[in-house]
């Protein structure tokens, strides 16, 4: 663990979770989210996850695209 206190300390602790993280093959369940751009950690089964919430960015992409699709018929 890190002995620096303030931001030098939350950096390390970042870095060591990322070496870990990255370590264990686990570093690829890190992604953005294609419709705010927010990180967030992949807990599908294969790791095929696009938004970090399906009731927040999931439900606004499908419906956004539910109404161009009915504005385009």
């Amino acid at each position: 663990m890190p002995q620096a206190q303030g931001l030098d300390g939350a950096l390390g602790l970042m870095l060591i979770a990322v070496y870990d993280s990255i370590r264990d093959g686990t570093w690829s369940r890190l992604k953005t989210c294609r419709n705010c751009g927010w990180a967030y950690w992949d807990n599908s089964k294969n790791r095929s996850g696009a938004w970090c919430s399906m009731q927040l960015c999931g439900s606004r992409l499908k419906v956004r695209r539910y109404r161009d699709r009915q504005r385009a018929a």
